[in-house]
């Protein structure tokens, strides 16, 4: 089924007017005087099962192709090139290397933070933009960088949504399960604090769930009256824990920021995603018209990673359209002045503090229904 969506994906890409070639190829030249093309790159893990669940290759074609339905970009048409980062920082950097040595002078990626962290520096040092659109880690802005922005909002945002979201529905006690890895761990800090503050007790922080702990985990858990879970892991670390505690006799409420937006109806059974929530961008002020194109187009409404992906795209368009060129220098001096940049689901102003665009904004709902009635919509009507 994978090397199926796989092949599919190859396919939409080709089709839908994004490039992909060997990354190590650095004699492939791009946004010369004589191109009759101009091209962004799109760095993600094309091939993972979370890409597969998501809608972000959507997004990405759907701009791409709006962009040139419309001109394209400078009297040219618009190209993304799009790389396989396989989720791996030392694949990531070679492709963060290499679109620089290709002439590419701004780029949309990468998902997570554990990869963006390692590649953030080669980006800065080429003077090429880096707009990641998933990466929510606060670690990524440890330092002061020129061309490196984020499109999402960070895990501060995710963090106090979770939090306020359970104190208003009454919870006392709360764990924390992360992933050891820079997101997790960072997610899991902010989370702590947010809860804290909202007078929510952390009884237990724990990396490692599986059947041969999961009784002693319980059994501490009972004694601390656990009222719900905080889960601050990557997609699919988080899979087996979940399948093990619903197994185990674990029903109160568990919480995740936007990689919960990764699963699928394949993960878990089917009466394991009650109960389960996910902090996630808040639509309340889509644009209509936007929606309503997409849903003609894919038999399905937009959801957050297509949302994203989207605007990362038409955003570095406007940028070489008001600079007129495609050079990254002038593209990060425009971005480092934006404000009120209208996009589809809100109005965005450049944070130099936080290096981010303020506007994005993030709610708490039940995933059942994004999952059951998104992705199997997606999956029967474009799929196959």
């Amino acid at each position: 089924m994978n090397k199926i969506l796989s092949l599919l994906t190859t396919i939409f890409f080709l089709s839908g007017g994004c490039g992909t070639d060997a990354f190590k190829n650095s004699k492939i030249k791009y946004n010369s005087h004589k191109s009759n093309e101009i091209s962004i790159g799109v760095a993600y893990p094309v091939y993972s099962e979370g890409a597969q669940n998501s809608s972000f290759s959507k997004g990405i074609e759907f701009a791409v192709n709006t962009i040139n339905k419309n001109g394209g970009v400078l009297n040219k048409r618009f190209n993304a090139v799009i790389r396989d980062d396989m989720d791996n920082a030392n694949t990531a950097m070679q492709i963060a290397q290499t679109f620089s040595d290709q002439g590419i002078g701004a780029v949309v990626g990468h998902w997570s933070t554990n990869v963006s962290y390692y590649t953030q520096d080669i980006y800065e040092k080429n003077k090429v933009v880096m707009l990641t659109p998933l990466s929510t880690g606060l670690i990524l802005f440890e330092e002061r960088f020129d061309y490196v922005f984020r499109m999402i909002g960070n895990n501060q945002v995710f963090a106090h949504a979770i939090a306020s979201h359970m104190a208003q529905k009454g919870h006392k006690n709360a764990a924390i399960y992360y992933s050891d890895d820079e997101f997790g761990v960072d997610f899991a800090k902010i989370m702590e604090k947010e809860l804290n503050g909202q007078g929510i007790r952390v009884i237990d922080r724990l990396t490692n769930i599986t059947p041969l702990n999961i009784n002693n985990i319980l059994n501490r858990w009972n004694a601390f009256d656990c009222d719900g879970l905080v889960m601050t892991a990557s997609y699919p670390t988080y899979v087996e824990s979940i399948k093990t505690l619903r197994s185990s006799g674990f029903h109160p409420p568990v919480f995740g920021g936007d990689t919960f937006e990764e699963l699928s109806p394949q993960d878990l059974p089917h009466g394991y995603f009650d109960n389960l929530y996910i902090a996630i961008m808040n639509l309340e002020y889509l644009d209509t018209g936007f929606k309503e194109s997409f849903r003609s187009h894919y038999n399905h409404d937009p959801n957050a990673t297509a949302i994203i992906g989207y605007e990362a795209v038409m955003l570095l368009k406007d940028a070489m359209e008001a600079v007129k060129n495609t050079d990254g220098t002038a593209i990060a001096q425009y971005l480092s002045n934006l404000k009120d940049y209208k996009t589809v689901s809100a109005t965005r102003t450049y944070n130099p503090k936080t290096q981010e665009f303020d506007g994005f904004n993030a709610h708490v709902l039940p995933l059942k229904p994004i999952i059951f009635h998104d992705k199997q919509t997606r999956e029967s009507k474009t799929d196959g």
